[in-house]
């Protein structure tokens, strides 16, 4: 039987390949080159993001030994967010072609900010469009060849540490005749996805229909976010605890629910092992709760 066998190809260097800023800002309005980190962002602020590239079409052809009509390249967008050494989802992806006169593309994309966590993934790649008449022993000769990429990472507010989403909703109208319709909150997770990213996975809900909390939780008001955040650590940490995931946070990537969770178990409860912090749960609730509870305190509360 004989088998096939992939070959070396011949790819463009960044030399051929100009590019300008990555740009980013928030959608309709303008945009600004992109920074390690990205200021003052929330779950509400919807981003936009752009790069432009131009190819040196002759001297692409000579670099990959292809005649100047054997030519033809696409220029791909991915956009990517979460912690990890991979972006944990890939949010947008998308195809343009490289003009073949002046070889410019325009990538741009439109984010919802509700889907981002921790940190955006950028990354423009050149593919080969269509397979080459006349290729070199060594041109690439594949479609979807893939011949030069560039990325960045934006870290999102503070450098990526994980935040809640929450969203105001009429519990009336969403959660009408369930348990939870005249509850202040209700927050939705499964927790059986500990690897998930946090921000993908959890999400807090406002009942709209309680107006005098929620202007308070509008306003920051410290007491209301302090026992909105004692409720979702204790759910959390609680459940954490008496799960059979790992409780090594090494085994579990930044921005995931199950290393968040564990970080809210160390602040509550410094030098305690996951087992001694599930005796006390088991033993002493009222302990458990009320270190819970403290260390959930947020700054500014009287």
């Amino acid at each position: 039987m004989s088998r096939k066998i992939a070959f070396p190809f011949l790819t463009l260097p960044d030399q051929v390949v100009k590019t300008g800023e990555w740009m980013i800002g928030d959608v309709g309005e303008p945009l600004f080159p992109c920074n390690t980190f990205l200021d003052f962002w929330d779950y509400d602020r919807d981003l936009e993001v752009a790069l432009e590239l131009c190819v040196d079409l002759p001297a692409a052809s000579e670099v990959l030994d292809l005649g100047s009509d054997d030519l033809e390249l696409i220029a791909l967008l991915k956009v990517g967010t979460g912690m990890g050494s991979t972006p944990r989802t890939i949010l947008h992806s998308s195809l343009v072609a490289v003009d073949e006169s002046e070889g410019r593309a325009m990538l741009a994309a439109k984010l919802d900010g509700s889907r981002l966590s921790s940190r955006l993934w950028l990354e423009a790649s050149l593919v080969l469009a269509a397979e080459p008449r006349s290729p070199g022993k060594l041109s690439p000769c594949q479609p979807g060849a893939r011949l030069w990429s560039s990325s960045i990472n934006v870290l999102l507010e503070d450098g990526g540490d994980s935040r809640l989403p929450m969203e105001a909703v009429p519990f009336s109208q969403i959660f009408k005749d369930r348990r939870h319709e005249d509850a202040l909150w209700y927050l939705d997770w499964r927790p059986s996805a500990w690897d998930s990213d946090f921000a993908g996975s959890v999400r807090l809900y406002l009942n709209k229909d309680r107006e005098t909390f929620l202007q308070k939780v509008l306003d920051g008001d410290p007491f209301y976010l302090h026992m909105i955040m004692a409720d979702v650590m204790l759910q959390l940490v609680s459940a954490y605890i008496r799960s059979d995931v790992s409780d090594s946070p090494h085994d579990h990537g930044e921005g995931s629910l199950a290393r968040q969770t564990h970080d809210w178990l160390i602040l509550a409860f410094p030098g305690l092992s996951v087992h001694a912090a599930r005796t006390l749960l088991h033993d002493k609730p009222g302990d458990f709760h009320a270190a819970i509870h403290a260390a959930a305190a947020v700054e500014d509360e009287a």
